[in-house]
């Protein structure tokens, strides 16, 4: 009796390993099939193949794949991976980084770009987190508006910004407003200089903070009057920007513009200055600020 109720515990625990085995097993292949889909993907986002990235996706390939060096996986290699605690950790680049740095410029291949909208948009329909960064520590917004491309590609992120459920339970409104480690700059700041005034009107009314400063002080406004950008300028103003705001060293948008009129400045943006351009910009701040002395008194 002794020995066959042995048996019959020694079968139950053979059964239970097998049975544990077999899940193990499953648990394996669909991680592999997994991976095999993810990279796949990744291969796809790099050759901005839109048509193979929204199959891969509608198959169940993970938005949020990371750029990573391919692996093998084994049973062994799984159970060790869990045992050490990583349970899928990723290093890598992030797919949405990848699909939104690799975006090509539409004054050169206006129909890739076409692609590299479609394929963000995809991204981010399948739900993929916009509360991502590239290697250097920079967020996706700030990556979308230093492309200088157009405004489509920000659009999209800001669509999605304020409903996908962000790790960690962050403040969407905080990726707005988010400096890039590179250059210390919030996106509207480089909107402001480089951007376009519909890039600029996209943040604030995401909710951007229109005077949040650049580590040196200077405002997004500031950053719009040195570049002489009149269209920007005004986009900014209709968000009430501060004209007299100070930075570091003293300066204010309205002083800027002021000594900008005072040595007819040229820059990138206005290699074309007439007799009008920087006292136009002067008007303006000042009818905003409603000073009118060149001192700043009323």
């Amino acid at each position: 009796m002794q020995k066959r109720g042995s048996k019959r515990a020694v079968l139950l625990i053979v059964c239970l390993l097998a049975l544990l085995v077999a899940l193990l097993g499953r648990t394996v292949r669909d991680e592999m099939r997994q991976q095999k889909a993810n990279r796949a993907l990744i291969t796809a986002l790099e050759s901005a193949d839109a048509h193979a990235v929204h199959t891969l996706l509608d198959q169940g390939a993970d938005p949020d794949s990371f750029e990573t060096p391919k692996r093998d996986v084994s049973l062994g290699r799984f159970l060790l991976d869990r045992l050490r605690g990583m349970n899928g950790a990723h290093t890598g680049t992030p797919a949405l980084v990848l699909a939104v740095t690799e975006v090509r410029s539409p004054h050169q291949d206006n129909a890739g770009y076409a692609r590299g909208v479609a394929i963000v948009k995809a991204l981010l329909d399948h739900g993929a987190h916009i509360d991502i960064k590239d290697a250097q520590g920079v967020g996706l917004i700030n990556l979308a508006v230093e492309s200088n491309y157009d405004s489509q590609i920000l659009r999209l992120l800001l669509q999605h910004h304020g409903n996908i459920a962000l790790h960690g339970g962050k403040d969407p409104s905080a990726l707005l407003n988010q400096k890039s480690p590179v250059n210390r700059r919030t996106p509207l700041l480089s909107a402001a200089a480089w951007g376009s005034p519909e890039e600029i009107d996209l943040l604030l009314s995401a909710g951007a903070k229109v005077d949040l400063p650049y580590d040196q002080g200077q405002t997004a406004l500031m950053a719009a009057v040195e570049k002489g950008r009149p269209e920007n300028i005004a986009c900014l103003l209709k968000y009430h920007a501060g004209v007299l705001l100070k930075d570091r060293v003293g300066n204010t948008a309205l002083s800027l513009a002021r000594a900008n009129r005072a040595g007819n400045v040229v820059t990138s943006f206005n290699h074309e200055v007439d007799d009008d351009f920087w006292p136009n910009i002067v008007q303006m701040l000042e009818k905003q600020s409603s000073f009118r002395g060149g001192d700043g008194s009323r």
